[in-house]
């Protein structure tokens, strides 16, 4: 099977290139390489480090939908809960970094995004502690949206398919 060499992309940063230029690299080679490179899964994870240097630097919210992609990318790859670990801090971080308040959509949305990851999490792990959080942060994206928000009733589903989550899963760890 042949792979494609064409360049390499390096691990650390040429002291030259500038963060954005090796976010590109790391795109391009992961654009002409097959699906089928053994260093693919290496590749996602420098693409996923080298935007979280990116953010971190900036401490602005532009690359956190790319680095969590990522990290999801990379977990669909390796099924390394670390990976989902790495999304959940990140979205935390998001939040934290997002200013409350009816005019801003941003911290809803961030809000819901978290909600579903914990879902995700739950369904991997049946972690109790996961549905709870998943419905605490639903919650919390429904508080601060106001009560005519284009979003809301994407919300509330998202919130009744958490409750009724909760309950089957309550139910089932109650009859054993």
């Amino acid at each position: 099977m042949l792979y494609s060499t064409h360049f390499d992309v390096h691990v650390q940063q040429d002291p030259s290139e500038d963060n954005a230029g090796r976010v590109a690299r790391i795109r391009l080679w992961l654009q002409t390489s097959s699906r089928l490179d053994p260093q693919r899964y290496s590749r996602v994870r420098d693409l996923a480090d080298a935007l979280l240097d990116g953010f971190l630097d900036s401490g602005g919210l532009d690359d956190i939908n790319e680095i969590l992609a990522s990290y999801f990318r990379r977990f669909g790859q390796s099924e390394d809960l670390r990976d989902v670990e790495e999304a959940i801090a990140l979205q935390n971080r998001s939040i934290e970094l997002t200013p409350d308040g009816h005019l801003n959509p941003h911290k809803p949305t961030h809000l819901e995004d978290l909600g579903n990851t914990f879902m995700n999490r739950f369904e991997l792990l049946g972690n109790a502690d996961d549905i709870d959080q998943c419905i605490l942060s639903h919650s919390h994206a429904i508080a601060l949206t106001g009560e005519n928000g284009a979003y809301k009733p994407g919300q509330l589903h998202n919130l009744g398919n958490a409750l009724i989550t909760h309950n089957s899963s309550t139910l089932e760890r109650s009859t054993f």
